[in-house]
């Protein structure tokens, strides 16, 4: 084989660089130095929140009533009854939200890529908190985002400095991406006010807010902000939740809610990626929830986290 022909082979099995995180290289190390470690580097629930759920014994009453339909393939956007008990949920907490407008996704963070799938080109701007989720900013720069990152305080995203920051460099944002409550590291709720700014600055570069919001039913003290989602009201927030933190991570069970058609556009995106979410996993969310067993667990969780804060 020539040289020439050589040079041409490596230069085509060179990939191109991936960004992903940082995160589970550090838990990791620090795993193996100490059984006792408590890591504040990811949202993870404490493991006695997980043995509340009785995942064994749901797993077995699925299995056995819905057999080989729980695991195989299942609908992209979603299991119908799941995306309305999702939306209704939502409709609790203030959107005005039907079962069309969500997605079900492999954990939120499938949604955040898919969300970027549909916003983001090589070079567009994206606005993200700093401190923040590195996960979410990893995907970002994946999909060729230019990454401004702005600086969070006790009351969330510094709005005003992001507003700064934009006029000074002379772009314009395609996307916003914030965790708006108890902010993934620092744990800092974005206040009502803040809110409001970042909905009209959002609609001043015609940008997409991608809200994470899994954080917001472990609230075990004070009262909820308005959500970006509703304070928008025009279909311009994409709003992200998660059963990771409130039921079970590893059955990887996310969502996104938005406008009908977005959800159309990131249904197709989700095709090309794992067709769909995990069919026994969210069976496994809908036999907790038809047992009533929800408003008791989140109960359960919220005293847990408070008593450890305590």
């Amino acid at each position: 084989m020539s040289a020439a022909i050589e040079t041409q082979t490596r230069a085509r099995l060179e990939p191109y660089p991936v960004y992903g995180s940082f995160i589970d290289e550090t838990i990791g190390i620090v795993a193996r130095q100490t059984r006792d470690t408590v890591s504040f580097a990811v949202g993870s629930p404490a493991v006695e929140a997980l043995r509340l759920v009785g995942a064994d014994e749901l797993a077995q009453a699925v299995i056995a009533r819905d057999g080989a339909k729980a695991l195989g393939y299942g609908i992209t956007e979603g299991d119908p009854e799941l995306r309305e008990l999702i939306a209704a949920e939502a409709r609790a907490a203030g959107l005005q939200v039907a079962a069309e407008q969500v997605i079900v996704t492999a954990g939120a963070l499938q949604a955040i890529d898919l969300a970027c799938r549909l916003f983001i080109r090589p070079g567009d701007v994206a606005v993200v908190e700093s401190p923040g989720f590195t996960n979410a900013l990893s995907a970002l720069r994946n999909h060729g985002a230019r990454v401004l990152e702005v600086p969070a305080d006790d009351d969330g995203l510094d709005v005003a400095e992001a507003a700064r920051v934009l006029r000074a460099s002379g772009a314009r944002a395609k996307l916003f991406f914030v965790v708006p409550n108890f902010q993934n590291p620092t744990g800092a709720t974005l206040s009502t006010a803040r809110r409001e700014m970042l909905v009209a600055l959002a609609r001043h570069h015609g940008a997409a807010i991608v809200e994470d919001d899994p954080y917001r039913l472990l609230r075990y003290r004070g009262s909820d902000q308005p959500s970006l989602a509703s304070l928008a009201g025009d279909g311009a927030v994409i709003h992200v939740g998660s059963f990771s933190k409130t039921f079970l991570p590893g059955i990887r069970v996310g969502w996104a809610i938005a406008d009908p058609e977005l959800v159309r556009g990131m249904a197709a995106a989700k095709q090309t990626t794992d067709s769909s979410t995990s069919s026994l996993g969210q069976r496994l969310v809908l036999e907790f929830a038809r047992r009533g067993r929800f408003a008791t667990h989140l109960n359960a969780l919220r005293a847990m986290y408070a008593e450890k804060q305590a």
